[in-house]
């Protein structure tokens, strides 16, 4: 024999219960009658004030199938509401969470770009520092360079210019070797380096006598001791010789004079 599992019961008031168990609800003879109004009375004492009316059957008992599916049914909408709901806030915070991100995003753009521009800025001012002194620095190489080439030239040109004057000044006393040696010629003319008397007494030339031979063409008074330059002719004094423009013999530019100390 198989024993049924009681079912829950459930009523509304304490007053139908004892209706129920007064009324026809009492059933004579069943085994678990005695078990069901146990039940029925510690299920009374609870409270169910959120529980809508239990359904009751021809026999006055609650059953458990239609309280659990009374409930489930009414709240199908509900949780279709709240299901909808929790999708739409969902739905707003993903949405604020990519708006969100979206801005992050885009402010850490603009503050790597301020960063870059800021970079770029500073490393154009250093460059721009940079360039100017490198161009100073040119500038003054050039400018040393220019003056070093002038003075250079200077230098060649005052080098050409002493070579010059070097090459007069040796022609010049190559010329006065000359003119002294043909000058010594005659009047130091030696036997055994002892002057005779016709070396000593210098040969008179046209026009002039032997005792104005060896003096000053222009006082006629002094030993003519100076030679005149470039033409190399011995006519004059120091004294005359100062003031003299050009020879007297050939009337020459003076442009020097040299002093003949006789030995």
């Amino acid at each position: 024999m198989a024993i049924q599992t009681p079912l829950p019961f459930f009523y509304s008031s304490g007053s139908s219960l004892d209706g129920m168990m007064e009324g026809g609800g009492r059933l004579p003879g069943d085994p678990c009658q005695s078990f069901q109004q146990q039940q029925l009375q510690q299920m009374a004492m609870m409270p169910w004030p959120l529980c809508p009316p239990p359904a009751t059957s021809t026999t006055g008992f609650t059953l458990l199938s239609s309280w659990t599916s009374g409930p489930s049914v009414s709240m199908d909408p509900s949780r279709h509401l709240i299901q909808r709901l929790v999708e739409k806030q969902g739905d707003e915070i993903d949405q604020f969470l990519r708006q969100q991100s979206d801005t992050l995003v885009a402010e850490l753009r603009q503050q790597a770009k301020r960063h870059t521009a800021a970079m770029v800025r500073s490393f154009q001012s250093k460059a721009s520092f940079l360039l100017r002194q490198r161009e100073e620095e040119l500038a003054k190489a050039n400018k040393l360079g220019l003056e070093l080439e002038l003075r250079l030239k200077s230098a060649e040109e005052d080098r050409a210019r002493w070579q010059i004057v070097a090459m007069e000044n040796e022609a010049m006393a190559i010329s006065l070797h000359n003119t002294l040696e043909q000058v010594r010629e005659p009047c130091f003319s030696t036997t055994n380096g002892v002057p005779t008397e016709e070396a000593a007494a210098p040969e008179p030339t046209a026009g002039m006598s032997s005792t104005t031979l060896g003096r000053c063409r222009v006082c006629g008074h002094r030993d003519a001791c100076v030679v005149l330059l470039p033409c190399s002719h011995l006519c004059c004094c120091p004294p005359c010789a100062s003031f003299l423009e050009g020879c007297p013999l050939c009337s020459s530019v003076k442009r020097g004079s040299v002093e003949v100390f006789w030995e």
